[in-house]
């Protein structure tokens, strides 16, 4: 049997026990040492997965000898602070969308993988799914191909409640503007999507409606994309 890489999570919500499932049967790839700011979270945890190891927070979890790598499924803001540290500690990093809410530290991250080769990877979850290859082998067989030729994309999403129910365990975050809203948590899915197979997209145009209280994420977005030369429709809302 090949020798195991042991990975450290940090976030045990709902990313987070996903990720443990999918590492408990892996060939591979083990988790060895979790660590959470919810002390439940992390009790849970240690209760459904007895082998693994609590670490006392972030920094020494990262610090630890041993890791090969680090699943970061956190609430976006401390993202990149968490990844700089892994590298600084010679880790791959696999870090939960959206990337972050600060674009000037992701410049500076990205600039940072790119020019030290660090190893690392932002968690899409339909990069591997069995639709997005069909799609792609389809769009590849050009304008006689069974899609035929592209005029138009429309991207429409709805909720009845936002955030959705299975997500209220994740807590505030997602329905506040800072790091949460619908925008960031799905639509950043179908637009992964769109550039995987139309190429990079531009925003034209973005109108976000946010509700008076200055706090809460948006109520619905219209946004007019173009990727690949083609125009991009975006309609989302949430009841």
């Amino acid at each position: 049997m090949s020798e195991f890489l042991d990975v450290g999570v940090i976030g045990l919500g709902v990313m987070g026990q996903r990720m443990l499932a999918r590492l408990a049967g892996h060939a591979r790839l083990r988790a060895t040492q979790v660590w959470d700011a919810d002390p439940q979270a992390v009790a849970r945890t240690l209760a459904a997965y007895p082998q693994l190891r609590a670490a006392a927070g972030a920094e020494a979890l990262i610090a630890s000898s041993g890791l090969h790598s680090l699943y970061i499924a956190t609430p976006p803001a401390p993202h990149m602070a968490l990844s700089n540290l892994a590298f600084d500690a010679g880790l791959a990093v696999f870090c939960e969308k959206p990337l972050t809410v600060d674009f000037d530290a992701a410049r500076r991250t990205i600039e940072r993988i790119e020019r030290e080769g660090q190893r690392a990877a932002v968690n899409f979850s339909l990069a591997s799914s069995p639709g997005l290859a069909a799609l792609q082998a389809a769009w590849q067989e050009g304008p006689q191909g069974p899609i035929g030729e592209a005029q138009h994309v429309r991207i429409e999403l709805a909720f009845a409640a936002w955030p959705r129910p299975w997500q209220a365990a994740a807590g505030a975050w997602l329905s506040e503007r800072v790091e949460g809203g619908f925008t960031r948590e799905v639509l950043s899915h179908f637009v992964f999507v769109l550039q995987r197979v139309l190429g990079p997209a531009v925003v034209r145009s973005s109108r976000p409606v946010y509700p008076p209280d200055g706090r809460s994420a948006e109520r619905s977005l219209s946004a007019r994309l173009e990727a690949g030369g083609i125009p991009v429709e975006v309609e989302a809302r949430a009841a």
